[in-house]
């Protein structure tokens, strides 16, 4: 009997979203491809590229997090007011992802222990994050005096390496990494790292496909799920700060609207709302599957408005992409299980 092929994809869906994007806006717009708009683009989506990651694990374990714009923009602030009064770098760093940490630790908790459903719980911890930001900053930009103990967050602003192509007189480009692409690749390597070759992974899995099953075969899925939202909201953090280093100043909405584009470049990424599925590789080709639209449009001068409605347009084109693979993957297992009733009775007639 002939052997059947299953249907089993090895690259997330979005990497084939992001060659055809790519690919195409490299050839229809002037200077897509040019090494300083590739510099900007990496430094541009780095901030996505760490949010999307922590969405990405969240959604495979069965949940979201609509808590980290708020999240963002809160650990800036309390960054920033930090800085403001005088405290050094480091408590600021502190202070930013302590902020993060916590409002992962009362979303799970929130989730696990009191059962209120993960979209109500992170939409509503969103806004309490957003409105201290608000009172906090009294609504006002964070600034600070640049004291020699705090030299290093204007340090980390500029690049880590830039070099200028063509003659000193005429220069044709410049090639640069900043610092803060610079920490969003270690963190992708560390987050990368750590779902592949610790007990994350696994369990995220199967918490996503089924928290009582994982809970019966003896995975502590409260303390998981707390956890994988404590990350979510460490990596927020981390962006915040991102965002404070790179503006030298802090806009207490700064967060606002950007879990929007980390559930997007997740989706984009394969990862399903339904849980169980996905990849953190996926996410941070969605993430760039994103700034690539975005850097593209805005080099052709494109409004704003029309930004969104092709994000918006392409957030549902993955989607039935999504669909459609799962519909095929289902179809696929289906015809397998029938190959082996067939054999088992074949077999039985001898």
């Amino acid at each position: 009997m002939k052997k059947e092929r299953r249907f089993n994809p090895s690259l997330p869906n979005s990497s084939y979203i992001f060659l055809i994007v790519f690919l195409f806006f490299g050839i229809t717009v002037e200077k897509f491809w040019s090494p300083g708009n590739l510099s900007t683009l990496l430094l541009q989506a780095s901030v996505l590229l760490t949010i999307a990651m922590g969405m990405a694990i969240v959604i495979m374990s069965g949940g979201v997090d609509l808590s980290v714009g708020g999240t963002i923009s809160l650990s800036a602030v309390v960054a920033g007011t930090i800085l403001k009064f005088g405290g050094h770098w480091i408590l600021a760093l502190l202070g930013a992802f302590a902020t993060g940490i916590v409002i992962g630790f009362l979303n799970g908790i929130v989730i696990q222990k009191m059962k209120v459903v993960p979209f109500i719980t992170t939409f509503g911890m969103a806004n309490i994050a957003q409105s201290l930001a608000n009172v906090i900053s009294q609504k006002r930009t964070v600034y600070w005096d640049q004291l020699a103990q705090n030299e290093i967050i204007k340090t980390l602003s500029g690049n880590i390496f830039s070099k200028q192509l063509g003659s000193y007189d005429l220069a044709v480009d410049v090639i640069s990494i900043s610092y803060i692409s610079l920490v969003s690749i270690l963190v992708m390597i560390a987050i990368n790292v750590a779902f592949k070759k610790t007990r994350l992974g696994v369990y995220v899995y199967a918490i996503g496909k089924d928290q009582e099953s994982a809970r019966l075969s003896g995975i502590k899925t409260d303390a998981w799920v707390t956890g994988v939202y404590m990350l979510s909201g460490f990596l927020a953090s981390i962006a915040g700060v991102m965002l404070l280093i790179r503006t030298q100043s802090v806009q207490p909405t700064l967060g606002e609207g950007l879990e929007f584009y980390a559930v997007v470049s997740a989706v984009l990424g394969g990862n399903s709302l339904k849980g169980g599925k996905g990849s953190i590789g996926g996410a941070i080709l969605g993430a760039f599957v994103l700034y690539t639209i975005r850097s593209a449009l805005t080099l052709e001068g494109v409004s704003t408005f029309w930004v969104l409605v092709t994000i918006g347009s392409v957030l549902i084109v993955g989607m039935v992409i999504n669909n459609l693979v799962d519909y095929f993957e289902r179809k696929a297992q289906l015809r397998v299980k029938l190959q082996q009733v067939e054999s088992g009775l074949a077999g039985g007639d001898k």
